[in-house]
This record gives C-alpha cells, sequence and structure tokens, in this order.
C-alpha cells in the first residue's frame, strides 16, 4: 500500500498518513493480499466447475474440465493451501470416473497431482507410483515427448532420489534432459535444481565429465534466470570447483 500512486499527491499523503496512524501498512497489505487470494481461489474453482458443467451437456469438453481441476489443484499446493487442492484433485478425480478419461493427458495431469500430494505427506514410494503411471498414460496416448513427460521424468527422479534409488533417479533425471521440449521445462529453478541433483548422483557415482557437464548447464541456467542466489547456489559452486580440479589432475 505505501507505494501506491494517485492522481492527486496530497490525497496520497493523506490516506497513507490515516493508514499509518490507523491499522498500519503490515496489517492492511495483509488483509489485501487475503482478499486477492481469496478472489483467486474462487475463480479457479468456479471456473472448473463451470468447465464440468459444460462437459455434462458437451462431453468433447470433459477432458478441458479435469485439466481445469488438475491445474486449480497444482496452484493450490504450491501456493501451500493443501486443503484447496486435495479438494480440487477429488472433484477432478470424479470428474475422469463420470466421464470415463482413464487414457487421457488429462488423467495423467490429475494422476501428477496425486503424486504431488503424496510426496507432501511424505508417501515417496506411493508418490513414485503415481508418477511412473501418469508417464505410462502419456506414453500410451502418443505423448512420450511431451513437456508433461519430461516434468514426471522429472517428478520420478526426485522421488527415486529420495528412496535411494540412485541408478534410476539418474535415469530419470537423463530421460527428462533429452525429450524435446527438455529446454522449455529445464529453463527454471525446478531444471537448475534437476541438473544439479543429477551433477551431484554423476559425481558420487565418479561419471566426472558428464557430472561437470550437468553442472555446468545448471549454473547457465542460473545466469540466464538471475537465480544465481538460489540455496544450493554455494554448493553447485563448490562441487564444480572440485570436479574441474579433478579433471585437471587426470
Amino acid at each position: 500500500v505505501q507505494t501506491a500512486q494517485a492522481s492527486v499527491a496530497e490525497d496520497l499523503h493523506s490516506i497513507l498518513g490515516i493508514v499509518q496512524e490507523g491499522v498500519g501498512f503490515a496489517t492492511l497489505n495483509k488483509a489485501v493480499r487475503e482478499e486477492i487470494q481469496k478472489w483467486f481461489a474462487k475463480v479457479l474453482v468456479e471456473g472448473a466447475r463451470s468447465l464440468l458443467e459444460v462437459a455434462r451437456r458437451e462431453p468433447a469438453q470433459a477432458s478441458a474440465a479435469v485439466e481445469a481441476f488438475a491445474h486449480s489443484a497444482h496452484t493450490f499446493l504450491t501456493q501451500g493451501w493443501q486443503d484447496r487442492g486435495a479438494e480440487m484433485f477429488e472433484e477432478g478425480q470424479q470428474a475422469v470416473e463420470e466421464h470415463r478419461l482413464h487414457d487421457t493427458m488429462a488423467f495423467a495431469l490429475l494422476l501428477r497431482i496425486r503424486g504431488v500430494l503424496a510426496s507432501q505427506r511424505g508417501e515417496h514410494a506411493q508418490s513414485l507410483m503415481h508418477y511412473v503411471h501418469a508417464a505410462q498414460v502419456c506414453e500410451a496416448a502418443g505423448q512420450r515427448e511431451s513437456e508433461l513427460a519430461a516434468v514426471l521424468a522429472m517428478n520420478a527422479g526426485n522421488m527415486q532420489r529420495e528412496l535411494g534409488r540412485f541408478e534410476e533417479a539418474k535415469a530419470s533425471y537423463r530421460r527428462c534432459r533429452s525429450t524435446r521440449v527438455a529446454m522449455c521445462t529445464l529453463m527454471s529453478e525446478k531444471g537448475a535444481l534437476l541438473l544439479t541433483n543429477l551433477g551431484s548422483l554423476l559425481t558420487e557415482s565418479g561419471e566426472l565429465d558428464e557430472a561437470l557437464h550437468a553442472l555446468d548447464e545448471a549454473a547457465q541456467i542460473r545466469v540466464a534466470i538471475g537465480a544465481e542466489e538460489l540455496p544450493d547456489a554455494a554448493f553447485l559452486l563448490d562441487v564444480r570447483g572440485v570436479l574441474h580440479e579433478r579433471r585437471g589432475e587426470e
């Protein structure tokens, strides 16, 4: 609020003074943020439910409705709204059952949400199972090279790493990296983290050339997206430095 603008400077100073002497900027900012979040959540929920109503009249729209539930659930979960996310997942699952969409990309999206929910509960084996199932649906639908397939490979690799299944994790990370849409998927903080994880696993298994290549790529992505200061940046620099020294000794 304190950075707001007004067409009349005196009005702005007067309003800001009232806020500062009253509830304070922090309280007002919090209230405004909460109202925006409520409105945003309402738009997502109503949009998905409206699409489902359309699908009941026009079955060809059913997949779009399920995708809307899946995207809404993912948005809520990434915002930390677990209850809302779980609610959207359940409604999407009911839509899948109602319209028998078990072999569609919309269902694969929903399976990914199921994997995210399991992961947030610490159920890594269950999460991995859902990601693998979703990847199988993608492949059966002829979408093995899709962006969703690349993301699922990344998700599976993360769970395999958590479970100590490092060789499988490396294979999953490599699969993500090799898809045609990998650059779109990787040019993000998640992509940099994937390559950092892959580089770490490769370092531990002595595959130094590939490890260095993955870590260098992770560093380049961080620079490109302006994320050099992420929490694991120091680790990335340290490992790259060690690998460069080892290669110099060979």
